[in-house]
């Protein structure tokens, strides 16, 4: 026990009885019990979490390997499915077709030029880059600013 854990040994203006004593240390037994009680509760629930952890990591690494798996299974198969026409695969290598393009394909003749005048494809090319205010330097990468001249 600690420096000032301990039983008190005397004590100027509280005297005890024996009785008074024996219950006193029952009282701090008790409580000395629950705490490794409860210690030893601590402990089993730890290593089952730590046991659920670690079966659960088995779990998933089993999983990826099963999924990795059919995924490489498959991969053979998109020759197949393309030929037989799955919806799934029916789109692979298709470009978008344009409005002008669909206007020709429908309608038999070429569109005039101010009907799709505002037409602009889904994705811009560069896919989205920011744009700067100045020029960017392609040997530098660095952006660098317009400057006034001195008069």
């Amino acid at each position: 026990e600690g420096v000032c854990n301990g039983a008190t040994l005397y004590h100027a203006l509280v005297t005890k009885t024996e009785e008074e004593a024996n219950a006193s240390a029952e009282r701090i037994e008790a409580r000395v019990q629950l705490k490794e009680q409860r210690r030893q509760a601590q402990l089993a629930n730890v290593e089952a979490k730590k046991l659920s952890a670690q079966q659960k990591a088995d779990e998933k690494v089993a999983r990826r390997k099963r999924r990795l798996e059919v995924d490489a299974a498959a991969d053979g198969d998109d020759d197949d499915a393309f030929a037989r026409g799955d919806e799934d695969m029916s789109r692979v290598g298709v470009k978008e077709m344009t409005d002008a393009e669909w206007y020709t394909q429908e309608v038999g003749e070429e569109p005039d030029p101010d009907m799709f005048k505002f037409n602009r494809p889904k994705y811009p090319e560069g896919g989205g880059q920011p744009q700067y205010a100045g020029d960017v330097s392609a040997a530098a990468g660095k952006v660098q600013s317009r400057k006034r001249k001195k008069r």
